[in-house]
């Protein structure tokens, strides 16, 4: 597995990188080239990549030397690669005698560099997955040719429910939540494309309409000075709505605790600015602990998502909707409960890691 990100580095592709190769592991020996940092990996992992520059190529040839792997998978997010042109180039370097599988994600094909690197990747590889019903079809579009070589494997989530029995009471206590209030949940990362604002500004309307509800944020942060902005921004916001006694911010939390949070809320809210789609892993988390979630509609809308039988789908940026939707979950106990209990099933059935782990295994050529 080539990946430019993995734990304890903080981020969604390492994460879901990290949870693929543990399944993967299970029936095959899976050996991990990421990027250095201070950080002692485990033995098959090697971080030794510095900027992923073209000078580093013997580091990679050298590596897979040694391993003598069957199947070189290159997770390409181009956003998260420093030095995306060798990475770019390793399925024509290694193509020809390795199969090559590429997952594709985050590629500017407005970029010229980035096109090119992309239809090296493409024709070289042997196997392409991508995350999305968007990403296949521009894709497929832009490489015609190719097509038969790309398959689509949405993500699942990336915080398993754990089964540990959690003392749902101290926890609530612990972040000031009373018996008669709703705790609202969003989970992720931190960025613009989240409906943040939406979230804040529905929860000042629920507010205003007698509510009882507090949100929490599970919310870790690039740290970089844009991410730094954007956090002061909502800060100064939930200043301005006088939300500061009903907004809870926990920041990053270690994976080992984030599932029992997250048993511990009532209502899910993941109003995403481009709409629900399949690498929404943050997402899959909230409906794989059985928690009722409002999400926003898109272009394409995953298979098996059906408004109010298995989450409640509204339209992005409207707040008015968000607030109007967490109001028909908090008023109806059995619809939060079958909500709840159909997402779980359709994780379990469509979006589970089994069904990730087996999909790659047949890309692979293992089935």
């Amino acid at each position: 597995m080539v990946t430019p990100t993995y734990p304890p580095t903080k981020c969604g592709m390492a994460d879901y990188t990290e949870l693929l190769c543990k399944n993967l592991s299970k029936s095959h020996e899976v050996y991990v080239l990421t990027t250095k940092i201070a950080h002692i990996f485990p033995g098959n992992v090697a971080g030794i990549m510095n900027n992923w520059s073209v000078f580093e190529y013997g580091k990679v040839r050298k590596f897979v030397g040694k391993i003598k792997p069957d199947v070189i998978h290159i997770q390409y997010h181009e956003r998260d690669f420093p030095g995306k042109i060798l990475a770019g180039f390793l399925p024509y370097l290694f193509g020809r005698r390795i199969k090559v599988v590429t997952s594709l994600a985050f590629v500017d094909f407005g970029n010229p560099v980035s096109c090119f690197l992309a239809k090296m990747i493409v024709k070289y590889s042997s196997h392409l997955t991508v995350t999305t019903d968007q990403d296949y079809i521009t894709v497929t579009e832009k490489f015609r040719e190719y097509k038969d070589k790309v398959h689509k494997v949405f993500d699942g989530p990336n915080i398993l429910y754990n089964g540990n029995t959690v003392d749902r009471n101290n926890i609530r206590k612990k972040l000031g939540i009373t018996d008669t209030e709703t705790l609202l949940l969003n989970f992720g990362f931190l960025k613009g494309d989240k409906g943040i604002e939406e979230i804040i500004h529905a929860a000042r309307k629920l507010l205003d309409r007698g509510g009882k509800i507090k949100v929490l944020f599970i919310a870790g942060g690039h740290h970089d000075k844009a991410s730094e902005n954007y956090r002061n921004k909502l800060e100064k916001l939930i200043k301005e709505l006088k939300l500061e006694n009903y907004v809870i911010w926990l920041g990053y939390v270690e994976k080992g605790k984030v599932s029992e949070y997250i048993k511990s809320c009532d209502i899910g809210v993941m109003p995403f600015r481009d709409g629900i789609s399949g690498m929404r892993s943050s997402y899959w988390s909230l409906l794989a602990h059985g928690i009722p979630t409002v999400t926003t509609s898109g272009r394409f809308i995953p298979s098996g998502l059906e408004n109010k039988k298995n989450t409640i789908l509204i339209l992005p940026e409207d707040d008015e909707e968000l607030a109007n939707a967490v109001s028909l979950f908090i008023s109806n106990e059995h619809l939060r409960k079958d909500i709840g209990e159909a997402g779980k099933n359709l994780v379990d059935e469509k979006y589970g890691w089994e069904r990730i782990t087996r999909e790659v295994e047949e890309i692979y050529g293992y089935n």
